[in-house]
């Protein structure tokens, strides 16, 4: 079923042509990646209301939580692996990674509470 035709009043035949430069055009298009809608009706909010709040799921973040989750998959399995076969140094390889790795961990726990 098709959608329904708009009136005349509804349709948008008109525009405004603004310039940008390219950096300019590139920022504007970063800034908006991260939303769905797309960059039309994006500016006619702002211009019609006025005002426009940005909400939007930070990738970063969603990266740092998903690398969190491979170090302790990754920790796990070396845990796992000394627990079958007992062996000092397998044991000791093992502090001198999480030693390396806790470092890190911390500093992405305290981007992530920022």
């Amino acid at each position: 079923m098709a959608r329904p035709k708009k009136s005349k009043e509804d349709k948008r035949i008109e525009y405004i042509k603004i310039y940008l430069s390219a950096k300019e055009k590139a920022e504007i298009k970063n800034n908006f990646y991260p939303l769905n809608d797309d960059l039309s009706s994006t500016v006619r909010e702002v211009l019609l209301n006025g005002h426009y709040s940005i909400s939007y799921r930070d990738r970063t973040k969603e990266e740092m939580i998903l690398s969190l989750g491979r170090i302790g998959t990754n920790l796990n399995q070396h845990i796992k692996q000394i627990h079958q076969y007992p062996d000092q140094k397998m044991f000791i390889e093992t502090a001198k990674i999480i030693s390396k790795l806790e470092k890190e961990i911390e500093s992405i726990t305290e981007t992530l509470v920022k």
